[in-house]
């Protein structure tokens, strides 16, 4: 299960601990013991707590916090000034969906409470005990400090007696100016579970409380067939469930300029009792609201599990939106349904990732009379680089892509492919690429242009322009619409280039030894079979004929080979089914052949 309490780990101590902030008692000085505060689903438990530099007599603090207040609790809060508060402990108690949290923070600290506000606040260690129908979670975390407090915003935050609700429209309000947790340790020994970091720091958080305050009803399907009953106005919010209070409505709420992890590690136990482990130095982003994000940045980064393990130096997100994701989750866990890895991606405006070192990637397939099994796939990436840009109507034109230095070595990697490279003679695979696919609105165009590049192998180079590229092209919404758009879509031109650094020798080379022929016998063998072989199976026509003389040459001197197919009337969808006949399909387009450099993109006829 999740290591999560009902407040982040973040927010948590600091919520619960503001709230438990009553209490004074004479000109300049108050005590109060033993205190029991009902905030919503929260009731706080006060030993004792002291006050300094107050105005505030004991009378007056009795009825501050006499539960027959009728004044919520934000309103009291503003009444509380003091040069400083302390309590050596306050007990917070939550029940809520089943579950039962019980929060300890020891010897809370606030400097200079005026308006509601607090300057200062330092809470020395925190103990957390999270009882549920999947286990327990329990932990501790060690000095929470935080400046620039605003304690109502916290009593409404946490849905303490809130008086009025609140405006989805109301900007978020200055909650945190800084907040610093150290030694964060949770456990849920049931499920073999256990998250620990190092430090968290965060500034400049606000905040707004939530339009629907966290529930003690333990079911949104509730709120749902009430609503169906005609029981609730049309404008009340529905009861949140279980989702929105443990993961979505404090998160919604919030406005976070920066946040940073130190030494973060998490280990999960999957329902096979295996392990997750995962751990980063160093976690970072920016400018999250709404469950999105300025940016996110990982270093050293490790993941260890059954299918998948990797080591990674670097990863740099900008522009990271998980709204749909958010979405998606809330819809599998109210429904109890199982939702797919491409599902829960967010979308990602730019990515970057540095010195990517995956030493399992699947799992091993024992062979078998019909599979000769494989082995899980290891591989390095030196950088890749995504990026969406130039957006039109809140959606990317251009998209482009770069891997540079995909490693993969062939002594421990023997399927497929790698196999047959390394029987050429190959030690590793050294790949490099590019991809650049941009959309020109006005003219409805898209160009695609990618190139692949092996070490010591050779270089691809494909280019592509397809017209009548409408918006809909792009939409994920709708598929019938998408559906049609792609119907639509016709490919103008296409062009290829190959250049051999080696590969094509190689493979000639094992031809020729596995053939027991020397290899200038078996080019002329295989250019001829070229020439004739080639135009047959692409039905004989000009341009069939066309691409078997330019294969035949290429054979006989294996450097480039330069294909450009341009078709005036474009090819669409429903043309893939003249695959069949090639000859039908061929008769469609106009083939030029070259052995030299490529010399201009292909254009739209």
């Amino acid at each position: 299960m999740l290591l999560a309490p009902f407040h982040p780990p973040i927010l948590g101590s600091l919520l619960d601990s503001f709230l438990a902030v009553p209490a004074r008692a004479q000109a300049s000085h108050a005590y109060a013991k033993d205190l029991v505060i009902e905030a919503g689903a929260t009731t706080y438990r006060i030993k004792q707590l002291d006050l300094s530099g107050t105005a505030l007599q004991s009378a007056d603090l009795a009825a501050l916090f006499d539960p027959k207040n009728p004044r919520s609790l934000q309103e009291r809060l503003q009444q509380l000034g003091a040069g400083a508060l302390t309590a050596p402990e306050v007990i917070a108690e939550t029940k809520r969906d089943g579950y039962v949290q019980t929060v300890i923070y020891r010897n809370v600290s606030l400097n200079t409470l005026e308006a509601g506000r607090a300057t200062a606040a330092r809470i020395n260690r925190t103990e957390l005990k999270l009882a549920g129908p999947n286990g327990t979670i329990e932990g501790t975390y060690g000095a929470v400090k935080a400046s620039g407090i605003d304690l109502t915003l916290a009593a409404q935050m946490l849905g303490a007696n809130v008086s009025a609700g609140s405006d989805k429209t109301v900007a978020r309000a200055p909650f945190l100016e800084t907040l610093e947790i150290s030694d964060v340790q949770l456990a849920n020994q049931e499920a073999h579970s256990r998250l620990t970091i190092e430090a968290l720091r965060a500034r400049d958080i606000k905040a707004q409380a939530p339009a629907t305050a966290p529930s003690t009803e333990p079911h949104m399907a509730e709120s749902k067939e009430a609503g169906a009953k005609g029981l609730l106005d049309k404008d009340q919010p529905a009861v949140p469930g279980a989702f929105d209070n443990l993961a979505g409505t404090l998160p919604a709420s919030l406005d976070i300029g920066a946040m940073e992890a130190d030494k973060l590690d998490l280990v999960l136990t999957n329902p096979q009792n295996q392990p997750l482990h995962l751990s980063f130095a160093k976690g970072a982003f920016t400018n999250y609201s709404a469950f999105t994000f300025g940016t996110v940045h990982l270093q050293d980064v490790g993941l260890q599990s059954p299918a998948l393990a990797f080591t990674l130096q670097d990863l740099a997100l900008r522009d990271v939106d998980f709204t749909t994701v958010r979405t998606l989750l809330r819809e599998a866990t109210e429904n109890n349904t199982m939702i797919g890895l491409q599902a829960i991606l967010p979308r990602v405006d730019q990515l970057d990732l540095a010195k990517l070192d995956v030493s399992k990637f699947g799992e091993k397939v024992p062979a078998t009379d019909q599979d000769p099994g494989r082995d899980p796939l290891s591989f390095k990436v030196e950088h890749l680089h995504t990026e969406r840009s130039q957006p039109f109507e809140e959606m990317p034109t251009r998209i482009d892509g770069t891997i540079t230095h995909l490693l993969v070595d062939l002594d421990k990697n023997h399927s497929g492919l790698f196999k047959d490279l390394a029987s050429f003679g190959y030690k590793a695979l050294d790949l490099s690429s590019q991809l650049a696919v941009v959309w020109t609105p006005d003219k409805q165009q898209l160009n695609v242009d990618n190139v692949i590049d092996a070490k010591n192998m050779g270089k691809v180079t494909l280019s592509a322009l397809l017209t009548n590229i409408s918006k809909q092209f792009f939409s994920s919404k709708d598929v019938e619409t998408t559906r049609h758009a792609t119907e639509a879509a016709r490919l103008k031109s296409a062009e290829l280039t190959i250049d051999n650094d080696g590969i094509f020798d190689k493979f000639l080379s094992q031809q020729a030894q596995a053939q027991n022929k020397p290899l200038a016998d078996l080019k002329r063998s295989y250019t001829s079979a070229a020439a004739v072989v080639v135009p047959i199976l692409l039905g004989n026509g000009p341009g069939a004929k066309l691409i078997g003389a330019a294969v035949s040459k290429f054979i006989a001197d294996p450097k480039k080979l330069h294909l450009l197919a341009t078709m005036p009337d474009g090819l669409t969808l429903k043309d893939v089914d003249l695959i069949q006949t090639p000859g039908l399909l061929l008769d469609k387009i106009e083939i030029q052949v070259s052995h030299e450099s490529q010399t201009a993109a292909p254009q739209a006829h």
